[in-house]
């Protein structure tokens, strides 16, 4: 790859510091955006009067302050947010009561369960939501996304993005997760550090630097260069509604995003492909030796 600059220049050197995170019991058992969900869910419990532990009676209770506030979905969440607070407490969840865990059925299928007395009450129980698989991403379409891509900052994160996620099969959470400092540049290859919850080295990938359209050596380098980011900042910040980065890390779930806006702008029909469909298509394109 032409003009490739040393790593130092743009990257730290391995391995870098850990960084410092809460060290309990919940940060390593959970991803960090999913305590994150958790803990604000929680909040919101205690906030409307609930307490832990709680009894299958508040929980109820609960349930029906919320039919008239959020969907049934977030609903669903923030009862597995009070059935992981009870056992990481060591305590009894109330979710294992045979009412409770009929009404959490009924929010996961999609749907609050009726109320008491109620016609409905009659209804057959909805059966799970079946889980739709994401749509693998292939080579061919995101050389198309990288070459609409324009070269603005917001244009050349989500170039970085898409390329790293796809060429290093990583999932969404594990791509937001980077800082600049997980990233060596050298004249052959880019070399990302994966970490766990407590900073600790977790594995380390080598991708070839080809210098080519999909190359993540080229795309991560330019970007970084270009917004001139720090070795201790977010390798992926969100941006304001004026296109402009800020110090927050990129939410898990707005990698879906990014990948359907992509697709969106090379007419393709973005129903079916999410954040996965990077992983996906990498493993798809390996299977087949195509890459």
């Amino acid at each position: 790859m032409a003009a490739v600059e040393s790593s130092k220049s743009v990257f730290s050197t391995l391995p870098p510091p850990p960084r410092a995170r809460q060290n309990n019991r919940r940060a390593r058992r959970l991803a960090n955006s999913s305590a994150s969900a958790y803990d604000k869910d929680l909040a919101n419990f205690k906030k409307l009067g609930g307490s832990v532990p709680a009894d299958p009676a508040a929980v109820l209770r609960y349930i029906e302050v919320l039919r008239k506030r959020v969907t049934a979905v977030t609903a669903y969440r923030r009862c597995m947010a009070l059935q992981r607070a009870h056992v990481d407490g060591g305590l009894d969840s109330p979710t294992d009561d045979a009412e409770v865990r009929t009404a959490i059925r009924w929010l996961q299928a999609g749907r609050f369960p009726p109320k008491p007395g109620a016609k409905a009450a009659t209804a057959e129980l909805p059966s799970k939501r079946a889980v739709r698989s994401a749509k693998p991403l292939t080579r061919t379409l995101l050389e198309r996304c990288e070459e609409a891509l324009g070269r603005s900052m917001l244009d050349r994160r989500d170039r970085a993005l898409l390329v790293l996620g796809f060429m290093a099969a990583l999932k969404r959470q594990q791509l937001v997760s980077l800082d600049v400092q997980d990233l060596t540049l050298t004249d052959n290859a880019l070399f990302v550090v994966l970490r766990h919850a407590d900073g600790s080295v977790r594995r380390k990938i080598a991708l070839a630097a080809t210098g080519g359209p999909l190359c993540p050596a080229e795309a991560c380098r330019q970007y970084i260069e270009h917004l001139a980011l720090p070795p201790e900042a977010p390798l992926f910040a969100s941006f304001n509604r004026a296109g402009e980065p800020t110090a927050d890390r990129l939410s898990a779930a707005f990698v879906s995003v990014v990948v359907k806006r992509a697709l969106a702008t090379i007419g393709v029909d973005v129903k079916d492909y999410s954040g996965e469909s990077l992983r996906k298509g990498r493993q798809l394109e390996a299977a087949k030796g195509t890459l």
